[in-house]
């Protein structure tokens, strides 16, 4: 509450917060993310760069996550519908990371310190259950509102982003962990890693544009 301070809320909380003074109580972060994937704008999505998503919120989508009277979750504030959405529209190989700073879900003082009186309205947050979940999806960072310096949890969100980039999930676990990669053009210094408890290949550095990857490895038969 007192980290981060929105210009445009500070007439409806001088105001009782009454609506006709405030931005839209009906949270959808996981909505506007999915609305932007599918409109696709070029100048703003780049073809072959890792997309992050950081969500700040101190309710969950739709507020209550979908379980506030009137205020449902529909299809497109489902985070399986937007990491589908990635693939969908910007190809299989686009990465993609979502990264949430929320009430974390069971961090009941961070909980509590969210309520706030304003005149005869008590504002509260919510549990950011369905944020920390795209966060999970993502691999990305979950970090909490209660942070009294964002620092620290913008960093954190940085070097994940960095390892995305610079790994390369399997499709499936390698026999033996056995897996061949071959990099063309040959990268000076460049080491490559298997991860087996993320099943990922990991580069020592980022690879630069145009760079040729070819996996090589056999699946368990089911």
């Amino acid at each position: 509450y007192n980290t981060v301070q929105r210009p445009e809320t500070i007439s409806c909380e001088q105001n009782d917060f009454s609506w006709n003074y405030c931005p839209s109580p009906d949270e959808r972060g996981v909505y506007a993310a999915r609305l932007a994937v599918e409109r696709a704008d070029s100048n703003f999505f780049r073809a072959k760069a890792h997309l992050a998503l950081v969500i700040l919120a101190d309710e969950d989508e739709r507020s209550q996550g979908g379980s506030a009277p009137g205020y449902p979750l529909e299809e497109k504030d489902m985070p399986e519908g937007l990491v589908a959405a990635v693939k969908s529209k910007f190809g299989v190989d686009k990465t993609f990371s979502a990264h949430a700073i929320i009430v974390k879900p069971g961090d009941e003082t961070c909980l509590n310190a969210q309520v706030r009186v304003f005149g005869t309205r008590t504002v509260r947050g919510y549990y950011g259950t369905v944020y920390a979940k795209l966060a999970n999806m993502t691999k990305g960072v979950i970090g909490s509102i209660c942070s009294s310096d964002y620092g620290a949890q913008l960093g954190a969100i940085g070097y994940n982003i960095q390892d995305q980039v610079n790994s390369k999930g399997l499709a499936c676990k390698p026999i033996d962990n056995l897996v061949d990669v071959d990099v063309t053009p040959t990268i000076a210094g460049l080491t490559i890693t298997y991860d087996a408890v993320t099943n990922t290949v990991k580069f020592s550095q980022t690879l630069p544009p145009n760079t040729n990857i070819h996996f090589k490895y056999d699946c368990i038969k089911l």
